[in-house]
């Protein structure tokens, strides 16, 4: 089969899984939604407004939230089709306003949710209601999806089945087929490092101005909407002698990341309320926690670093095994995993794909484990800043899906520790791809049965 045909499969499954999933089932799905159209309103940024944070959005936006949040960490709870239905029915409203929070999304960067603005901006002047704006927007971000891995797995030899396993996994449809930001993130770190790939596998490939500009545009986006994958620039040092002959392009671009975080945390400093701060009658369903101060959680970090790589290390070993199971088969806001034999099937497709030859080389594979480490502990004092009171031992919210564009560089650091004799490869192939088919179809099942059955 063509890799174009298994594009076309995947986008029409990935449209058949939007629909079937009840809206605002994906982590923050809701807020994201809402700042979207927030943003489409003409807003950059969120709004403070009563010791509250989010904006005024239109009220049939907030009505179909209030229909499909209910299931959210209630395995009780279930919705039918029929209510789905329904909500195609509504008319839509955009100029009967109310504010509404969603404070964990008002100082995300505007331009990882642009395409869902579009979507929004289009259907809502074709009069289509809220469950359409939601639905459409989804669907503009799996054809940006797929695009982007289209363009990365086209820079491939040895590795192009893996990266498409990886990327057509059922968390990762789950993820990048959201109203999240991570999608972006995600499709445009894969293309980051199946890039570099190409030109480190063969020294001979002339380094393009178009993929300077591009690797840098890239870099510089994945930036502004994730400031913990920056580190990814330093994938340009594994490139062969690019350093040498491209230096003061590679500080030009490091300077220009950090002036992005430093200018966007000035223009986003001012939306931050502690939960003991927030407005008491709409804080308890907030996503925060309590406990949180920003300035003490840098300074127990700064005043003690090594104690914090402690608790790094702790928290990885605690949530290691569910962090494996979260990047290959977890989908939806709560625990909803996949079968362990369809998550065995799905780690031995992984373990497999590493298994074959290739020819990259030792020095390369401790830069790519290098940078992932660099990304996890940029990460983690992030996540320990934004989710976790000062002095937990562990640091919480470490979630699988945050590590969609670090595994690929952990998984090129170890491939081909135990190969497989290259006559096998095909026959690897084979079984990957029916793997990752069965798999995605047991995501099918396992949706119906939480929400529906």
């Amino acid at each position: 089969m063509s890799i174009k045909n298994i594009f076309l499969i995947v986008f029409i499954f990935g449209i058949f899984l939007i629909i079937i999933t009840p809206p605002f089932q994906s982590p923050d799905e809701r807020n994201h939604f809402f700042r979207a159209i927030h943003i489409s309103q003409g807003n950059l940024i969120g709004e403070k407004y009563d010791n509250r944070l989010g904006g005024n959005l239109p009220i049939l936006a907030d009505s179909l939230a209030k229909i499909f949040e209910p299931m959210v960490e209630n395995y009780e709870k279930k919705t039918s089709f029929n209510s789905v239905y329904n909500c195609l029915f509504w008319k839509s409203e955009i100029q009967n306003l109310e504010f509404k929070d969603f404070n964990n999304t008002v100082f995300f960067s505007p331009f990882g949710y642009l395409h869902s603005v579009f979507a929004i901006k289009l259907v809502q002047f074709l009069g289509f209601p809220p469950i359409i704006w939601l639905w459409f927007s989804k669907i503009i971000a799996l054809m940006i999806w797929l695009f982007l891995i289209y363009k990365s797995q086209s820079y491939l030899k040895d590795y192009k089945v893996l990266f498409l396993c990886l990327a057509f996994l059922p968390a990762s449809l789950a993820v990048n087929i959201s109203l999240s930001p991570d999608m972006l993130c995600n499709g445009l770190s894969f293309w980051c490092i199946c890039s570099t790939l190409f030109y480190i596998n063969d020294d001979k490939n002339q380094i393009s101005t178009s993929f300077k500009v591009l690797f840098g545009l890239a870099i510089c986006l994945i930036t502004w909407m994730k400031i913990v994958y920056m580190p990814l620039i330093f994938l340009l040092l594994i490139i062969p002698n690019f350093y040498v002959l491209n230096k003061k392009y590679f500080w030009i671009l490091f300077a220009s990341n950090i002036f992005i975080i430093l200018f966007w945390a000035s223009v986003s400093s001012s939306l931050s309320i502690r939960y003991e701060d927030y407005n008491i009658n709409f804080r308890d369903n907030l996503t925060t926690n309590q406990g949180i101060n920003h300035s003490k959680q840098l300074f127990f970090v700064l005043s003690d670093p090594f104690r914090f790589l402690v608790i790094i290390g702790r928290t990885i070993i605690d949530y290691l095994p569910s962090t494996l199971v979260h990047y290959v088969g977890k989908f939806g806001y709560e625990k909803n995993y996949l079968s362990l034999p369809i998550l065995a099937l799905l780690w031995s497709v992984i373990i497999l794909q590493l298994s074959k030859k290739n020819t990259i080389l030792r020095k390369n594979r401790l830069y790519f484990l290098s940078i992932s480490l660099v990304i996890i502990i940029v990460f983690s004092v992030t996540m320990y800043m934004l989710w976790t009171p000062v002095g937990e031992s562990t640091i919480w919210n470490f979630g699988g899906k945050y590590f969609i564009p670090v595994f690929p560089l952990i998984f090129l650091g170890v491939s081909a520790i135990i190969s497989i004799p290259k006559k096998y490869d095909l026959w690897v192939d084979k079984y990957s791809f029916i793997c990752i088919f069965i798999s995605n179809f047991a995501l099918v099942f396992a949706i119906l049965s939480r929400y529906y059955l």
